[in-house]
């Protein structure tokens, strides 16, 4: 899985959202307000990897379990599928 290259990060002061380049930027429906640990996440998705390898880069940033790392991974994910931000791999 990647990111949609549809979308972008933007940082504005200390916000920063993931945004359709395609939609109209003030959608809601197609923007994420996300912190540290999702900028991180987003920047690591976008080269296709796994469940696993962002987990990895969780826990080695956080220094958090795997489970942790795991739970919070399937949330960001889920979210980024709702608003189409996410590109799964064949």
């Amino acid at each position: 899985m990647k990111a949609n290259p549809d979308f972008t990060i933007r940082t504005i002061g200390d916000l920063s959202l993931i945004v359709s380049l395609t939609q109209n930027p003030f959608d809601r429906k197609k923007t994420l307000t996300t912190n540290e640990s999702g900028v991180l996440l987003w920047q690591t998705l976008q080269k296709d990897c796994t469940k696993k390898e962002l987990a990895d880069v969780l826990q080695s940033v956080y220094k958090i379990d795997e489970r942790t790392a795991l739970s919070d991974i399937e949330s960001f994910l889920n979210t980024l599928q709702t608003i189409g931000a996410l590109q799964m791999s064949d």
